[in-house]
């Protein structure tokens, strides 16, 4: 099944049998991640970090590795994002640099909530399979019914129509996973409140 199969550096790894494949032109894949895959590789720097900052709540560590192995898989059919809570040096910045490093410098963009809500803002989510939206709670566009049914949308597996500035107008399904890193909750205008059960939340 190719939608199991994650191309890296040295090749294309199955995800059902974690077998190492050769690279093929027989595979399409608009993007890849930036590394050897490794099958005795360990991270204990990341370890001893994610036990320095979880202490408290080994569910959100677990949750939060879960996420990562989600972002590596290309795989979108959860329907779902991440959402990190914390104050001021709590760790989601190391986090959030991590996780794009992992994804891919390449595969990931920076939107704002509002420009998520503007007119040509979707263009720069075509083709990234990340997007981190840093400081959500300060986006004051963050109530916008149009931010939060794009949200929705793109979590959802949704075909979007997306205006691009001065070209025509993109069709299809995004393959964006969203992470929102906020010192506080953001709050989104909707009110059947689907967009709460798309956000996976570690505080």
């Amino acid at each position: 099944d190719p939608r199991q199969r994650v191309a890296l550096n040295n090749g294309l790894l199955d995800l059902s049998g974690r077998k190492l494949h050769r690279h093929t032109p027989a595979l399409f894949n608009p993007w890849s991640l930036p590394f050897y895959y490794d099958d005795t590789a360990t991270c204990p720097t990341w370890d001893e970090f994610l036990n320095d900052v979880f202490e408290h709540d080994e569910n959100g560590k677990a949750m939060l590795q879960e996420y990562a192995g989600y972002l590596i898989s290309g795989r979108t059919d959860l329907h779902k994002a991440l959402l990190l809570i914390g104050p001021t040096r709590s760790g989601k910045g190391t986090i959030s640099r991590t996780l794009k490093q992992l994804v891919g410098v390449d595969n990931n963009v920076s939107p704002s909530l509002g420009s998520i809500g503007a007119e040509f803002g979707m263009a720069e989510l075509i083709g990234k399979p990340f997007a981190v939206i840093e400081d959500a709670r300060a986006d004051d566009d963050r109530r916008s019914n149009t931010t939060t049914e794009r949200l929705l949308n793109v979590i959802g597996e949704d075909a979007v129509s997306i205006n691009r500035k001065n070209r025509s107008s993109w069709n299809g399904t995004l393959p964006t996973r969203f992470m929102l890193v906020s010192n506080e909750t953001p709050r989104f205008l909707d009110a059947s409140v689907a967009i709460t059960t798309r956000f996976m939340s570690v505080k």
